[in-house]
């Protein structure tokens, strides 16, 4: 059937629900805490619904909101200026829905400078940006964990320019299998093991990233 030839009543008959189960896990669950009721100046991270067809019929995208919860709860505990500060699960229904994350006044990550550049003049500076990812990156280690997925798309900028590591649901101790292993191109080659070679191959590569963009600023 092309395109043109749907009717809302055929994509009405098409749809089929989504299983809580599939997605959201259940609450409450020991270790974890819920967020505010008022959400508003947060910032709510969601399941990654893009996936879900990779997964259907099975409990993957559940079991990695829970785990990205057990790993915001324990570095909550382990704050850093660099790192995203969490407030708790969103709970609707008896169900982790989302995570309450803070929010930052430019809503793209640095990612998003390599196509829109102009919303970041002003504030990139490699330097401030490079010097507080290290130190995230060496709080995470000097604990025992490591992010596995440093790439443009997982830096935000506060409002005075300040890095943010945003996106944990890589992030696990040393050693340990990941459900999710990084974002091509920024890691040397397939791997299934929590590593800080990752990191700082990672933070490699954001250098002569960040000094393309900057240079091209000026």
């Amino acid at each position: 059937m092309r395109v043109n030839e749907l009717t809302v009543e055929i994509v009405k008959d098409s749809l089929q629900p989504v299983p809580d189960e599939e997605i959201y896990p259940g609450f409450p669950v020991t270790g974890l805490t819920a967020g505010p009721d008022d959400y508003s100046g947060r910032y709510v991270k969601r399941t990654a619904w893009a996936d879900y067809e990779d997964v259907k019929g099975t409990t993957f995208l559940a079991r990695l909101l829970l785990q990205e919860a057990h790993t915001m709860e324990f570095l909550a505990q382990r704050p850093h200026p660099n790192i995203v500060s969490y407030y708790g699960c969103q709970i609707k229904r008896d169900r982790i829905t989302g995570l309450v994350l803070e929010t930052f006044p430019l809503k793209h990550d640095l990612g998003f400078a390599a196509q829109r550049p102009e919303l970041f003049k002003g504030l990139v500076d490699k330097n401030r940006i490079m010097y507080g990812l290290r130190a995230a990156v060496d709080h995470l280690h000097s604990i025992g964990w490591a992010h596995n997925d440093i790439n443009p798309a997982n830096i935000m900028l506060g409002e005075e320019g300040e890095p943010k590591l945003i996106d944990f649901g890589s992030c696990q101790p040393v050693g340990h299998h990941l459900m999710s292993c990084g974002t091509p191109g920024w890691h040397k080659d397939a791997f299934h093991l929590s590593n800080t070679a990752h990191d700082d191959y990672g933070l490699e590569l954001l250098g002569p990233w960040l000094e393309k963009l900057f240079a091209e600023e000026k």
